[in-house]
């Protein structure tokens, strides 16, 4: 199965809207959203593993580079001090760089999918309401229509009871 389409925290945040009318929409749309919020965390994840790989594997090749040239030098050097080496060579800042933005994008994406339950949530909450709200409102016109009758039935007894008071005057 070929992949997916790369997604784009901007593409998700932009197809959420901020008020809409049509709940039923909103919901079908939003699983949709979420897989991609959670595609989009996934591959900001993955980012950060591969450049914590590189970083480590950088360190490491740069330590053993730095351990065989000072053993051709005869000099004794400590672990620490080639550490302190390799932590303080551009090339590794670089990378350390690389990574720290690598782990805010992921946090980003963890935001962004936390945005998403706290949405699907809200829908759930509105098309609550929007049902009890239909319910309300069938139970109004009901009211409206029990009323209606009652006054009907009420008319009619009062023109049946001032007919039976005309005839007994008579």
């Amino acid at each position: 199965m070929p992949d997916p389409k790369p997604v784009r925290a901007d593409d998700i945040i932009d197809r959420i809207p901020i008020l809409d009318t049509d709940i039923m929409q909103v919901a079908a749309d939003q699983p949709m959203l979420f897989v991609d919020a959670a595609r989009y965390r996934v591959t900001k994840m993955r980012k950060v593993n591969e450049s914590n790989a590189k970083m480590e594997y950088q360190r490491a090749f740069m330590m053993m580079r730095l351990r065989n040239r000072k053993h051709t030098d005869q000099s004794r050097v400590t672990e620490a001090s080639l550490r302190e080496k390799v932590d303080t060579s551009q090339e590794f800042l670089d990378l350390r760089t690389e990574h720290e933005r690598a782990r805010e994008q992921d946090e980003f994406a963890k935001l962004i999918l936390e945005a998403m339950r706290y949405r699907s949530k809200a829908i759930q909450i509105i098309a609550d309401a929007q049902q009890y709200e239909g319910r309300s409102g069938a139970a109004d016109v009901e009211r409206i229509e029990q009323r209606r009758k009652l006054a009907n039935e009420a008319r009619k007894l009062h023109r049946e009871r001032e007919r039976v008071e005309g005839d007994d005057a008579d």
